[in-house]
Order: structure tokens, then sequence, then C-alpha cells
């Protein structure tokens, strides 16, 4: 700790971070949110922090940060950008790489959405063997309704280490969408990414994330709901190779009549692992409140791996809750049906693969950013993009069920 103290030089926000990093230690492989998660690889390097310039912003269609820095940003949406040194940091995070991130970061970037907008960032990475901290912060104001789209680009940053996250501030009233998509390579920068979500009363929040590839990374968020506060959060992984990825959450009701629910679907394949650790917790301020959680597996072979813990936790009587966890490989009665009607083996095994994932594809109302997503899962799995062998195959699944019944 001393010697980050010297190494730094930290302002006032900083050395808060240091204090709460010294209290929860770096994280090992017995820290229970890393036990799935190959996290001392990473704590045992020797890091170059990368730390960029600040430039002027180009007007763009799209927020642009490349490693860290913002580079354009669209104007007349109601969004303004700005970098601060101090902000509103959870003092009761789980996650000891929320507080590193802190520390680390020379500056962060706040993102301020005033009045109804749809955005896209993305977030580029193109330098090797770095440690890229940064965070972002994202306030939207009372009855605003945003939907923020967040693209994460590997741009040949091999062997980089990126201590990222964003604080999410969804004020009173506001509606909003996050949805998140990245795709990882082998050898190509591993992402770590501790989130917080502060949802006020009668806000909605809907999270989607999507994780693919053969890489390594790891999605932490906390999320907290006051009164009437809703989130839905949905997660599609599909993970191939010697993959290490996944989602590990903490959502905390902290008001009455709030609202979750949280579902996980996971495709895992070759040696990957797949993590999904979650637990949402109803206080006992929080009565009728609302609960609903489900993770879903398919292990492709025998040599892919999920670990697969959803948990509740309740202190009060008056909540509807439930929850439920299955892992197994495709459904034997499905692939006969399929086989049946003339389909050969692998085409049968692809058609239920995607029909799988296109549950929660399908879920974002967007058509151009559905379409983006579909052609990150099929470049993964089939090595190229077929958007319209997709579609094709979901159209064939609702005729197949139309048949069956």
């Amino acid at each position: 700790m001393t010697r980050l103290l010297n190494l730094l030089s930290p302002n006032e926000m900083q050395i808060e971070a240091l204090e709460k990093l010294k209290q929860l230690g770096l994280p090992t492989k017995k820290t229970e949110e890393y036990r799935y998660f190959d996290i001392k690889a990473l704590m045992s390097k020797k890091w170059d922090r990368y730390i960029g310039d600040e430039i002027d912003i180009k007007d763009g269609k799209d927020i642009i940060i490349q490693n860290g820095i913002v580079i354009s940003m669209p104007k007349n949406k109601g969004i303004t950008i700005e970098y601060v040194t101090k902000a509103d940091m959870d003092k009761n995070h789980f996650d000891p790489l929320y507080y590193l991130g802190y520390a680390l970061s020379k500056t962060n970037i706040k993102i301020h959405f005033s009045k109804n907008c749809d955005v896209i960032i993305r977030h580029i990475y193109s330098i090797a063997d770095k440690l890229i901290p940064y965070r972002t912060f994202l306030y939207i104001d009372d009855n605003v309704k945003a939907d923020i789209v967040e693209f994460t680009e590997d741009a040949n940053a091999d062997n980089s280490f990126v201590c990222s996250g964003s604080d999410i501030f969804v004020a009173k009233n506001a509606n909003v969408s996050l949805i998140k998509e990245q795709t990882t390579r082998k050898n190509g920068c591993v992402c770590i990414s501790s989130d917080r979500a502060h949802i006020k009363p009668n806000a909605t929040f809907n999270l989607h994330t999507f994780n693919f590839g053969d890489g390594e990374s790891l999605n932490l968020i906390k999320a907290e709901l006051q009164n009437e506060a809703h989130i839905n959060s949905y997660h599609l992984l599909f993970a191939k190779e010697n993959a290490n990825m996944g989602t590990v959450s903490k959502i905390i009701h902290k008001g009455k009549n709030s609202k979750s629910i949280q579902k996980s679907k996971n495709i895992l394949q070759d040696s990957a692992k797949g993590i999904f650790d979650a637990l949402i917790k109803i206080d006992n301020q929080a009565p009728k409140s609302t609960t609903n959680q489900n993770s879903q597996a398919i292990l492709l072979n025998d040599g892919a791996f999920m670990a697969s813990k959803p948990q509740l936790e309740i202190y009060i009587d008056d909540v509807e809750a439930g929850h439920g966890s299955t892992i197994g490989e495709l459904d034997a009665g499905q692939l006969f049906y399929l086989r049946s009607r003339g389909m050969e083996q692998n085409e049968a095994r692809k058609m239920l693969i995607l029909a799988f994932a296109n549950e929660m594809i399908d879920l974002i109302e967007e058509k151009d950013v559905k379409e983006t997503i579909h052609k990150s899962f099929d470049y993964v799995y089939r090595n190229k993009p077929q958007i319209e062998c997709i579609a094709t195959c979901h159209n064939c699944e609702e005729i197949m069920l139309k048949e069956k019944s």
C-alpha cells in the first residue's frame, strides 16, 4: 500500500479507494467472487500502467473511448461529458478491483444524460502488454429514457489488462436500457469490469450483457433498488476453447415494492469455463418486493465447465421470490425430433444452440443492435458471419414447435 501511495501521488478520492482496498485486500484464488476465475495470473504480474493524455473531443456519431480517453461524442443529444477527479464512489462494494480501478485511474469520465436519447459507447483497446485503468460514470436525470449500447473492441491489445467499470445513477422515474457486448480472444486483453447501479424510486434499469469468445473476461455488478424500483438483468455467454468468463452480481432490494428479474443463459464448448455467481438480497425494509432468478447452461462436450450459483438472501416474509439453475447437454428428445424430420446431426445441434441463444438476443428491441449481437454470436460460433442463417434457423424453430404442438 505504501508503494502505491508513493507511485500515485493520490488525490483524496484515490486515498479513500486505497483504504477500502486495504480492508478487502487484493483478490486471490481464495476470494469468493474470483473462485472460478484465474485472478492469480493477473495479480502476480508486474504491470506497466498506461495513462493517456486528454485530447479535444471531436464531434462524432458515437461516444468513442480509446484506452480510457474520450475521442469523440455526438452533439445536440442532451449528453455532456467531462473528466472528474471526484465522484460518488460506493463505500460498500464487494469487489476489491472496484477500488483498485478508482485508485489507479488518473481521471474519471462523467457522462450526463439530461433528456431522452439513444447512444452507442465504443470502448477500444489498442495497446499491448499494459494495465489500462479507468472508470465511467453515467448519470441519468429524472424522467429521462436512455438507451445505451456499449461495445468493447480489442484492437490488438495483446496481453493487456483492462481494469474498468461504471457507476450508474438512475434517477427517479427514469427508464434506462444498457446493452453491453464483448467478444474476447485468446491472448487478447483481459477485461474485468466492476460496475455499480443505484436505482432510485420508480425507476427502471434494463441490463443486457453478452459475452462471447475464447478469451478471459469477468463482469462484476452491484445494484441497489429503492422504493418501486425495477431491474431486469439478462446475461448470455458463449465460451469456447480455453475461455474463462462470466458474471458475478449482487442485487439488493432496499425499498418496498421493488422488483428484480435475473436470467442467465450459458453455452460452453471445448475446455471453456463459465461463471454465474449471483446473489439477490431482500432487506427487511423492502416488503412486497418480488424477484425471480434463473440460470441455464448447456455443455456441448465433457471438457466444458459451468459454475452456476444463483442465491437468494431474504430478511422479510412479505415477498415473492424464486430461483433455479439447470446444467446439462442438448435435449436428446429435441435432437431426435429434428433428426426424424430428416435433419443431419450437426445441423440439428446448431438449430437448438441458436434457438437457446436467440431467446436472450430477441429481448433487444432495437433492430440494428439486435442484428449486431446476432452477428457477434454467429462469428464466434461459426467463425464467419451468417445473420441470414440465424434468422432462418429461428424461423425453423418456430415451425418445429408448431408442428410438435
